[in-house]
């Protein structure tokens, strides 16, 4: 793109956004869609579009895009696509034609599974984060740059998601992207409800604990809420390190689990020996007395009768016996639910203390984020220079359009234009 470093120069912000370890800061301009093409959750649940596996045995770096509209479809570098053989994330932002298949290039963030889940692949909430972003974008445009192809290096990807599940959890069995952001719902979507997405906001700028992380911006304010979510997740899950007493529930939270689990048991095994105990009294206590009540139609004489009555009371402690023993299995049954209960509502306790705001004085915290804007602002125009300086190189786009990548002092760059507009624009920090 001729005019990138002119576009840089002339973005517009609003004030940062504070978000625990994410500040946002929103970047605005003009609305300029104009119809001329789709999105891709649209299109696939109109009918469309469709996407597959390039044939039957599928390869893993390509899937095939059918579009049947009369359009074409926005597919952006970065997001994630479910089902098939295996989920992958593209490799680049691509316009696709109207009324035509194409093949478009992606990775694998599913290590452990190659086999069909569903025949078409489907849009999901996520979105590469940055650690994979950063491994994918590199290889991609060091490879386009060799070869014009826009292959990733799988490894790399790969790696990148086995760390970040190390650190923060999965709950894949097959090394998906997908299981991390699972692991990790809850803390995301509380912390989602935080961000405020502005009218005329078409990007942002993500910064985690006060450094740049990554920028994203499109064309206009309507392309720019449709992945608006899915990127500020994938940004508040790159801020998680596993190590953060904000973000550590997941120690307490299995605790929890494995507390209600052993409770549950508990319940469970001492509701099956009542009802043992229950009927044992019961069969007890009716055959003593069916007894008494056969032998008594029985009695012909007082001799019978001190027979009966001798018999009677060597059955009743028996009787009190068992009444006794279920007693007291009882009571040691409530004890330790008791104790149950009481570990429950103190780890319970203990995860709602660190699911509240750290800070309560909310004044204390406007004067501390005041205080941090100057030094936001600071880190922004400093990435902003950075990203003046990447030499940019054009490439034929796979669909319509060009793409544009570049790489250098760890600031790494890619990008859709079209016709002269910049579609989408996405840039990350290599620098942790």
């Amino acid at each position: 793109m001729d005019n990138f470093r002119n576009y840089i120069n002339h973005l517009e912000f609003a004030q940062p956004q504070f978000i625990e370890d994410v500040q946002i800061l929103p970047i605005l301009g003009k609305d300029t869609y104009s119809d001329t093409f789709g999105f891709l959750t649209d299109s696939l649940k109109s009918g469309f579009a469709e996407i597959t596996e390039v044939s039957d045995d599928g390869n893993v770096p390509k899937i095939l895009f059918k579009n049947n509209g009369d359009r074409p479809i926005l597919l952006i570098d970065g997001e994630e696509l479910k089902g098939c053989k295996q989920n992958r994330v593209l490799n680049l932002s691509v316009l696709a034609p109207e009324r035509r298949d194409i093949e478009i290039p992606v990775s694998c963030v599913e290590q452990g599974r190659w086999r069909h889940s569903i025949r078409n692949f489907q849009t999901s909430d996520n979105f590469e984060f940055a650690d994979v972003k950063v491994a994918k974008m590199r290889s991609v445009s060091a490879c386009m740059k060799r070869s014009e192809e826009a292959y990733s290096d799988q490894g790399a990807v790969w790696d990148a998601i086995a760390s970040k599940s190390s650190r923060v959890g999965s709950e894949s069995s097959t090394g998906a992207m997908s299981g991390i952001y699972s692991r990790n719902r809850s803390e995301i979507s509380s912390l989602l409800k935080k961000r405020n997405v502005l009218d005329n906001q078409i990007g942002s700028v993500f910064l985690i604990n006060g450094k740049v992380k990554g920028i994203e911006i499109f064309n206009s304010n309507i392309a720019f809420r449709q992945y608006e979510e899915k990127i500020t997740r994938s940004y508040l899950l790159t801020s998680f390190t596993g190590g953060s007493v904000d973000y550590d529930f997941r120690g307490l939270e299995e605790q929890i689990e494995r507390c209600k689990d052993n409770l549950l048991k508990k319940v469970d095994k001492n509701m099956k020996k009542m009802e043992e105990h229950i009927h044992c009294f019961s069969d007890k206590s009716r055959h003593s007395f069916e007894r008494l009540f056969a032998e008594l139609r029985r009695v012909r004489s007082l001799e019978d009768i001190e027979r009966v009555t001798q018999n009677q009371k060597k059955r009743a402690p028996e009787i009190k016996n068992t009444l006794s023993e279920f007693v007291e299995s009882q009571d040691r049954v409530a004890e330790e639910l008791d104790g149950e209960l009481d570990e429950l509502s103190e780890l319970i306790g203990q995860l709602k203390s660190r699911m509240s705001p750290s800070r309560t004085n909310s004044n204390q915290e406007e004067a501390d984020n005041a205080k941090n804007t100057d030094l936001i602002q600071k880190s922004v125009k400093e990435f902003l220079e950075r990203l003046k300086q990447v030499s940019i190189e054009t490439y034929k786009g796979i669909g319509i359009g060009e793409n544009f990548r570049g790489d250098s002092n760890n600031t790494l760059v890619g990008g859709l234009s079209w016709q002269g507009e910049l579609i989408h624009l996405s840039s990350v920090s290599a620098i942790n």
